[in-house]
């Protein structure tokens, strides 16, 4: 059985990923959105971003089993914030991709736009 992590580092995770997700939501210029951060039960992805583009609000939610992991790592949480930041970043493109051509192209095109974005934007250097 894997080593679980104690309440204390699980929240030192939750705040290394909000702390993630401001930087990089001031990075993609998102500062005109209101950005509330949850954690949910996900065991397909590590987190995910609903937004209502009209308002400018999105919640943001983390995988709580994710953060529970020894394996997960400050690079980990900082590419996640930074991939639903991306999300964000992608909404209205996305919004018209999903109108015009279907929510999976929308999904294909815009997660094709944001992976290269973390290739060339997310490296080991940004982990600070």
């Amino acid at each position: 059985m894997a080593k679980k992590l104690t309440k204390k580092q699980i929240l030192e995770n939750v705040k290394v990923f909000t702390k993630h997700v401001k930087k990089w939501s001031e990075y993609f210029g998102l500062v005109n959105w209101e950005i509330v951060i949850f954690g949910d039960d996900m065991p397909d992805s590590r987190g995910c971003a609903n937004y209502i583009i009209g308002g400018k609000v999105v919640s943001i939610f983390y995988d709580i089993g994710w953060l529970e992991h020894p394996e997960t790592t400050v690079f980990d949480l900082s590419k996640t914030a930074f991939h639903e930041c991306g999300e964000i970043y992608m909404s209205k493109i996305r919004t018209i991709l999903k109108r015009d051509s279907g929510e999976a192209v929308a999904d294909e095109l815009t997660h094709h736009v944001i992976r290269l974005l973390e290739n060339k934007c997310h490296t080991p250097s940004w982990e600070k």
